[in-house]
């Protein structure tokens, strides 16, 4: 690393927040201002700033990463402690919230943090391995967000997944799907079907991830969901040659963050099977013919294709007062269960013998 990078003392008050660190995806503003906000709320920066008022100072050791643009020292790793120092030397950066919880420091402690030593880097390519190690795996690791856009900030300035791992000590398995599950969501905002107020409030990336990224997921890539024909490009884009894939994957998306009512609220155990009939007139129909693999080995008709009969609404009079009652109970309601949206399909008997046109299976 000799040569790579150059020590030296700046004013506090001359260095800049990075506002593209991953750390801060979920900011809608990237000001000064609204960083520094963000990092009292959710980094705890508070309690940083009274370790370094405790200690005396910043720890030998501890040098922010600055990288100089357009003239702007702009902190490319430290983020936290040079916000602690820039409060702890002027509160009122900070929102008024947290001023009273600011230590006040000694005249000794404000001369030693108001200027600091630094690392000078050439460029920000220079400070990945630092950010990856240091973030991915290491001592002050960024949450799954932040990570994900990391990953693909990498892949998009043509690192290879190799390289990636190199970076960051993840394995390759885990960073494509890291990658899959980005540019899904990359996808779900290029929609134009979203409102103004609904990009706001749930229709950004931050709120996506939190709020549901493995919810929506799973409903894409579980089993049966070959029907919305879905794949990923080299690139690890998704795509569908469904034409009205987007209506499927809006619909799915108002659902799972409940801007959609339905029947059940949508859980990380909710699949493709449990959700086909409210999106099934924006799928292909059903092919006429089944696979024997789809009918248990049991050759169907083309006529027992074309009218199906789902169990979900089968009612039964059965009064729970016995055993033998209270277990045909619990088989009728199996049979409601793996026949709502057409989940008996993933049953080869229940597909060979609830779903009959002839001789439908009611009481």
């Amino acid at each position: 690393m000799a040569n790579k990078f150059q020590t030296r003392r700046i004013k506090v008050v001359d260095l800049q927040l990075d506002p593209q660190n991953p750390r801060f995806v979920a900011l809608k503003k990237r000001d000064q201002s609204s960083i520094i906000a963000y990092l009292l709320e959710n980094e705890d920066v508070i309690d940083l700033a009274r370790s370094i008022n405790s200690y005396g100072g910043l720890m030998p050791g501890e040098f922010p990463i600055v990288c100089i643009e357009n003239n702007i020292s702009i902190v490319i790793e430290g983020n936290r402690r040079v916000c602690a120092c820039k409060i702890l030397l002027d509160p009122g950066l900070a929102p008024a919230e947290f001023r009273a919880s600011i230590p006040k420091i000694t005249p000794p402690i404000r001369n030693d943090i108001k200027k600091i030593q630094v690392h000078i880097i050439s460029s920000r390519e220079a400070a990945q391995i630092v950010l990856g190690t240091r973030h991915i795996q290491g001592i002050k690791k960024w949450p799954s967000v932040s990570k994900f856009m990391f990953f693909a900030n990498q892949f998009k300035a043509g690192k290879s997944l190799d390289e990636i791992k190199t970076l960051t000590g993840v394995r390759k398995e885990t960073i494509v799907t890291a990658l899959k599950k980005h540019f899904f969501l990359e996808y779900i905002l290029s929609l134009d079907c979203w409102t103004e107020l609904e990009r706001q409030n749930h229709i950004n990336y931050a709120s996506l991830h939190e709020e549901g990224v493995d919810r929506i997921l799973r409903i894409f890539n579980t089993a049966g969901s070959k029907d919305l024909k879905l794949k990923y490009d080299d690139h690890y884009k998704p795509s569908s040659e469904l034409p009205d894939f987007g209506k499927i994957v809006e619909h799915v998306v108002r659902r799972v963050l409940g801007i959609l009512p339905g029947k059940f609220q949508i859980s990380t155990r909710t699949t493709f099977s449990d959700i086909r009939g409210e999106i099934k007139e924006w799928l292909p129909p059903t092919s006429a013919t089944p696979s024997l693999e789809q009918t248990g080995g049991v050759a169907k008709s083309k006529s027992s294709r074309q009218t199906e009969f789902y169990l979900e609404n089968l009612v039964y009079n059965v009064s729970p007062s016995t055993k033998e009652n209270r277990a045909l109970i619990a088989i009728c309601e199996e049979v409601k269960r793996i026949s709502k949206g057409g989940a008996y399909r993933q049953y080869p008997l229940a597909s060979s013998y609830l779903v009959s046109p002839e001789k439908p299976w009611r009481n």
